[in-house]
Order: structure tokens, then sequence, then C-alpha cells
């Protein structure tokens, strides 16, 4: 089955401090997932359907258009960048949960976690009340 997403994962990678070398499995399940749990909630579920459906028969244009690329766009990417962290920061292998760990970067603190996730989820209620 096909997801439909109101953003790329370009997209959030152009307009994001994202590193391209991002592995899109991590992003792709969090687009879908940021769609459902806060952008389904704020428009509705018959404008969000209407929405997707328009999206995938490319057909989507006038107001519909704004509203994707003006409003939904900003929203769902900070709602994505809140969400990501957890993924972002630790690898679910077949033997345990564990965080990357190179020469040349650390881990945060989880109190640096949380200050970080709070500052993206702000800028995601800013963009949800818009």
């Amino acid at each position: 089955m096909s997801r439909v997403l109101f953003i790329s994962e370009k997209f959030i990678k152009d307009n994001t401090a994202l590193d391209e070398n991002i592995d899109m499995k991590k992003i792709r399940p969090t687009i879908w997932q940021c769609q459902i749990q806060y952008i389904q909630d704020l428009l509705g579920p018959l404008l969000y359907e209407d929405l997707l459906a328009k999206i995938q028969a490319d057909t989507l244009a006038g107001n519909d258009l704004i509203l994707v690329d003006d409003y939904i766009a900003d929203c769902l990417t900070y709602w994505c960048m809140y969400e990501l962290q957890i993924p972002l920061l630790f690898n679910f292998r077949n033997k345990s949960t564990a965080t990357n760990n190179s020469d040349y970067s650390q881990p945060i603190s989880t109190k640096e976690l949380d200050r970080l996730e709070n500052r993206f989820k702000h800028k995601a209620e800013f963009f949800s009340k818009r």
C-alpha cells in the first residue's frame, strides 16, 4: 500500500537542519505518523482525506494548494522534527536498542534531548495554530 505524504523527505531535509545522510527509513514513517497524529486532527477527517486524494491524483490546486504548501507543510515539518528525536538517537536492532557512537560525535544527554524536543514542540504548536 502506498502512503500519500503531505511533504517529501527532500522537503524536510531542505527546510530543516537534518543532514542529507539520514536514512529515509527513519524519516518517512515519522512523516506518516505525524500526519495521522497531528495533521488529521487539525484538519478533520473529511478535509484530510480530500487533500490526500488530490495529492495522490496530482490535482491539488487553488486554496487547497495554498493550505498544503503554506500551512500544512510548515506545521508537519516541525511535528516531524519533534518526533524524530528518538528515532534519530536510537537504533532498534535484533539484540538491543543502541545509540550511534563514533570518534567524532557524542550522543546528547536526556536533559539536552528534552530541551531540544521542547523547542521543536513549541515550533510545531505555533504552526499548528496558524
